[in-house]
């Protein structure tokens, strides 16, 4: 059992959210469409090292190179450049192969900690942490056009509920009573779709993991994707272990 003291790991389809279709038991790596679609080359044009340095990547990652001296090298942080291509910083995957680093670090932040994701070619470092952060779960997401139907008729059921409900104490009549609300709660519905807001347009994409930290804290991490273009990133805590920290869940697990 993946820590006793996380009740999403008593049930082993629960931390799935019950749903091991969807939900999968996590690789913590990206797609290879993914990183097709955002570096423009397939697993066939990479060397070795930069592939499992890809492949194991989540956008809001930090990389680190090092040389054969095993300096360490920063490049920064992983995201999606204007044009929907890859970049850490403001450098390509392509400028990184340039500078023929021997090998890379990927590391993680997690609540207010770094950790590390992976690193190739036998490099290690004095302090490492990669043992105490584990993927849970993960998905991801691609917002169709059902998203705006079904949002119509939920604001359209709430306000004609608020109709049947405010029959009672209007002097109206229940059927104009019940038409007004309805029209206000299609209103609001168009208005939230008319918002754009993130996660909530067709062809929004959207990417969520959940973490393990080692004090046991469950963490999401979601990135939103509109157009090749990251329009939210954020983590939340969503859950903490009925446990003395200084005992972590972690110690035999995994």
């Amino acid at each position: 059992m993946p820590g006793a003291g996380n009740p999403l790991a008593w049930n082993r389809y629960a931390y799935t959210l019950y749903n091991p279709l969807k939900y999968t038991d996590p690789s913590g790596r990206l797609t290879e469409e993914q990183i097709k679609r955002w570096t423009g080359h397939d697993k066939e044009y990479y060397s070795a090292d930069v592939w499992e340095m890809l492949i194991n990547l989540r956008l809001g990652d930090y990389l680190y190179a090092y040389d054969a001296n095993g300096a360490l090298i920063a490049y920064g942080l992983s995201w999606l450049d204007e044009s929907g291509h890859l970049v850490f910083n403001d450098l390509s995957i392509f400028d990184i192969i340039n500078t023929q680093p021997e090998g890379f670090v990927l590391c993680r932040m997690i609540g207010n900690q770094l950790y590390i994701a992976n690193s190739n070619n036998g490099y290690e470092l004095e302090i490492d942490n990669s043992n105490y952060m584990f993927s849970v779960s993960e998905h991801e997401e691609l917002v169709g056009n059902k998203y705006q139907i079904q949002t119509l008729v939920a604001s359209s059921i709430a306000g004609f509920a608020v109709g049947l409900a405010l029959d009672a104490f209007t002097p109206f009549p229940p059927v104009f009573t019940e038409f007004i609300t309805l029209i206000v709660g299609i209103g609001f519905g168009l208005v939230d779709i008319a918002a754009e807001l993130p996660g909530k347009v067709p062809g929004d994409r959207i990417l969520k993991y959940y973490y393990q930290d080692e004090d046991g804290e469950m963490w999401s991490q979601t990135t939103i994707i509109r157009d090749d273009q990251i329009i939210y990133y954020g983590q939340d805590m969503i859950y903490t272990p009925l446990l003395d920290h200084d005992s972590s869940p972690l110690q035999n697990t995994w």
